[in-house]
């Protein structure tokens, strides 16, 4: 199983490995699906690496790992350098060609998948940003809270509110809706788009969890994130 986009397929993995321990790649020959949750239940990851990343011959099949191990030893390779995923009965080949060959085996796990139904009808607000601002609000709110409120209306405001002082900005929706606020960690919000390309979109309701989608390349990320008691 060939990679063909070795700094994005890092990346991406790299983005799992931020938010959960361990999960299931569902490889096929239209590429490798991951569907994962953390241990503390409040967030849910959908990854797709489609063929246009993957080059795969393979039968269906699921291969559970440790992402925080694989993303260690992934981390080591170089973005020019070949990456080739051998299936072993108990564990996974990660070769990699550049300056020499090179293999590391990791033991494949028995892991579970999460069942999350995405039902993204009842959403009030959609906004679609670049990645880069949204980043750059979340890292700014990190610095005086640990949590973020979004209060919408005719405007989303985002404020982050501690002991160490108060960050504000807004947004524009793209129609006015009945108030409401919800709140997040603000750490998860950052991790959780660390990687993220140049658009995101992010859909909020009322006691709902935080629907983003985004791509790293070709590579498709979706997510979850729940809310906090105001």
């Amino acid at each position: 199983m060939i990679i063909k986009d070795t700094e994005n397929f890092k990346k991406a993995i790299d983005q799992l490995a931020t938010i959960v321990e361990e999960g299931n790649l569902h490889i096929s020959v239209s590429g490798i699906n991951v569907i994962a949750l953390d241990k503390t239940n409040i967030v849910f990851l959908k990854v797709l690496f489609p063929d246009s990343v993957i080059e795969n011959s393979l039968e269906p099949i699921a291969v559970g790992l440790n992402f925080q191990e694989f993303n260690r030893i992934i981390a080591k390779v170089g973005n020019d350098e070949s990456i080739n995923l051998i299936i072993h009965e108990t564990e996974i080949e990660l070769k990699t060609e550049g300056n020499y060959s090179r293999s590391y085996f990791l033991p494949i796990i028995e892991v579970k998948d999460p069942s999350i139904d995405f039902k993204l009808d009842k959403y009030q607000i959609s906004i679609s940003e670049k990645g880069q601002v949204l980043r750059d609000i979340f890292r700014s709110a990190t610095t005086v809270a640990t949590t973020v409120t979004f209060k919408a209306a005719e405007r989303l405001d985002i404020i982050a509110e501690g002991i160490q002082g108060r960050f504000v900005t807004n947004m524009t929706t793209e129609k006015e809706v009945s108030p409401f606020s919800v709140r997040y960690s603000t750490l998860q919000l950052y991790n959780l788009i660390k990687n993220a390309g140049d658009e995101i979109t992010v859909k909020l309701g009322n006691n709902s969890p935080l629907y983003g989608k985004y791509k790293i390349g070709e590579i498709s990320v979706e997510f979850m994130l729940a809310h906090m008691l105001i």
